[in-house]
């Protein structure tokens, strides 16, 4: 992770009545999101590449978890981050059929590929 950034990165968490949970982030964060899934008991897909980077951005990528609730995944995620030191800004949006929060990376710049 870097430091302190004017940018920030964000990471998206869904949960659509029609498609399930998701979670849509850069790459550079999959696998230590996938691991505190798995610690919290949490299972995910494979990911799949939503926009590709370029030679200083990771790709934007999303994936499923298979199964536990939303909340379970919101907080495996907050937890995980925090644990690496990363701090977090948290944006609730819900429409019909979709809870949506999105966790602003205060401290992770988007540029450090």
């Amino acid at each position: 992770m870097s430091g302190v950034s004017a940018f920030s990165n964000e990471i998206s968490l869904y949960d659509d009545e029609d498609e399930g949970l998701r979670i849509e982030c850069s790459e550079k964060f999959v696998e230590r999101i996938k691991r505190g899934l798995a610690s919290g008991g949490l299972q995910s897909s494979a990911m799949r590449t939503q926009i590709a980077g370029t030679s200083n951005i990771h790709d934007w990528v999303e994936f499923d978890v298979l199964n536990g609730d939303f909340e379970a995944m919101k907080l495996a995620v907050i937890a995980c981050l925090q644990q690496a030191g990363v701090t977090i800004k948290e944006d609730s949006f819900s429409s019909p059929g979709e809870k949506h929060v999105r966790l602003d990376l205060t401290n992770v710049s988007v540029f450090d590929k």
